[in-house]
């Protein structure tokens, strides 16, 4: 999602693009630990639903519940003559989407769709999400520095609404870097990087929001809103700006992009060889101490030898003498062998300290399996008990790990209003469900998720839904709140998604086709 000619100020506005060469690779292929893993997971897919369709664009978390993208991918739609939207029907921010395709593993937060603020002329909004995604994913801060010339960034976010995306290599700023409130560079982007977070690649804090493409006689850009011009004019953000100790611009121009990227890799790997040292950090200073204090020692004797050497060939008479550094010597002698046994003690603490913890590490990492397992047979219980019920009725079918009700044996066509004889068939699994729900224990966190699904078969006109992702949607919902509100399945153990057409089990077009792939499907499984 980018702005379109008629929004822009001037006629230079146009898709984004890649820049040369595309580089622009999936955020996957770093480890979860790395910093750009751990950075990433504050930034979400934000789909908005219009009466024209869902449009993806993206935006990242800023505190506990608000998210910053651009205007245009909020509000200032419904400007958009291009699309054409009269209304917004909902918004959504999808959390964890890294593998494009596949939902698993992502949590999805309801959106306010009137921002909190907003500034048309910056093109930033912000918007409030219902519950608390930064506890799980974090949140980024925002800096007031103005980047220099090449400067080297990192853009995240979700192209063409496709899974989590870097754009890393060739990534930095222009030359000059800042025209009036935009920043240029010359980092990959496509539609749907709109609302991304420019991050300065050295201090790791955004520095502008990505906007839109540009292109003039010499080259192609891309653009962003430098955040420090957000931040003068914005009275929400000021709480989220990243600490002034940070420098407010860059000093010297680093050598290269890649340079930067090094020593983040660089630091994640001695951040990673730390963790792996057998010794702590406070039983190597005791060690070192012990290492000073035996090295003096040793001094010492290597003197009073020394000195005893001296008086045994001047002066057989000086035995007095000689005793007494005998005594000296031995005394030394004494005090090493004290601190080499204190000092073996000190690492055989901690080397069986070091093991206990593996042991728990692995306990905790062997329970974690036994709950995977234990949700599996209780799984297994369910789909059971439902199939003894209800396995032979007409309309009802087991698929894999999930079970099928065909749409006409819940609702009436065209409709999401559970019918009496639906309401019979929601019950009769309720029923279940509350008897192995009381089997399952505490410790797993389980959920009943209600996926709805449609054919492709448009929405008659001037139904009350916009398409058939509404409908499957308000199908999936209606199930939920009767389980809910009707049959005291706790809330907090249900969850409802809505597929449209796009989904379907069976491609032909054939009406049986089209019957097969009408569905509300039922799936026990963790959170």
């Amino acid at each position: 999602m980018v702005l379109s000619r008629t929004q822009a100020v001037g006629n230079e506005i146009e898709l984004e693009s890649a820049v040369g060469f595309y580089n622009n690779e999936p955020i996957r292929n770093y480890g979860s630990d790395s910093v750009f893993a751990k950075i990433g997971r504050s930034v979400g897919r934000l789909d908005v639903l219009t009466d024209k369709g869902n449009f993806p664009c993206t935006a990242f978390i800023i505190s506990k519940k608000y998210i910053l993208t651009n205007y245009h991918c909020s509000f200032g739609m419904l400007d958009n003559e291009r699309i054409g939207a009269s209304r917004i029907d909902g918004v959504q921010f999808v959390a964890g989407y890294t593998k494009t395709g596949i939902d698993e593993g992502t949590n999805r937060y309801t959106v306010i769709p009137t921002p909190i603020e907003f500034n048309a002329a910056l093109d930033y909004a912000v918007l409030e999400v219902l519950g608390n995604p930064s506890e799980q994913y974090g949140e980024l801060k925002l800096a007031s520095l103005v980047p220099n010339d090449s400067a080297p960034f990192w853009i995240i976010g979700h192209p063409k609404g496709e899974g989590q995306r870097i754009s890393r290599e060739k990534c930095r700023a222009s030359s000059p870097a800042v025209n009036k409130t935009k920043l240029l560079h010359t980092c990959d982007t496509l539609p749907g990087n709109s609302g991304s977070p420019v991050i300065d690649a050295g201090l790791q804090v955004v520095v502008a929001l990505h906007h839109a493409g540009i292109s003039n006689d010499d080259e192609k850009l891309n653009q962003a809103i430098l955040m420090s011009k957000i931040l003068e004019n914005s009275t929400v953000l000021a709480a989220y700006k990243a600490s002034e100790e940070a420098p407010k611009s860059r000093q010297s121009k680093p050598d290269t992009a890649a340079i930067s990227d090094r020593e983040a890799l660089l630091s994640e790997a001695q951040k990673t060889l730390s963790k792996e040292k057998a010794i702590s950090a406070k039983a190597q200073r005791e060690v070192v101490l012990l290492t000073q204090q035996v090295t003096a020692l040793r001094t010492q004797l290597q003197n009073l030898q020394g000195l005893l050497d001296d008086a045994m060939a001047k002066d057989i008479a000086e035995e007095v003498q000689i005793m007494n550094l005998g005594s000296q010597l031995n005394s030394a002698l004494a005090r090493v062998a004290a601190e080499e046994r204190k000092r073996r003690r000190l690492e055989e603490a901690e080397r069986k300290r070091l093991e206990r913890e593996a042991l728990e590490l692995q306990g905790r990492t062997e329970q974690l399996s036994y709950q995977a397992k234990d949700l599996e047979k209780y799984r297994s219980e369910f789909f059971g008990r439902l199939r003894d019920v209800l396995g032979q009725q007409e309309g009802v079918r087991i698929a894999g790990d999930r079970f099928v009700f065909s749409s006409e044996v819940l609702f009436p066509p065209g409709g999401a209003d559970l019918s009496p004889e639906g309401q019979q068939e929601v019950a009769k699994v309720a029923e279940i469900l509350k008897t192995v729900a009381g089997l399952i224990p505490e410790e797993i966190n389980w959920v009943i998720r209600v996926d709805g699904h449609t054919d492709d078969t448009k929405v008659v006109s001037g139904s009350r839904f916009a398409d058939n992702w509404h409908l499957s949607q308000a199908r999936a919902l209606s199930v939920v709140r009767y389980f809910a509100n009707t049959l005291d399945i706790p809330p907090n153990r249900l969850a409802a998604n809505g597929f449209g057409e796009y989904q379907p089990v069976n491609t032909e077009n054939t009406p049986e086709a089209r019957a097969q792939n009408r569905r509300i499907e039922l799936k026990l499984t963790e959170k």
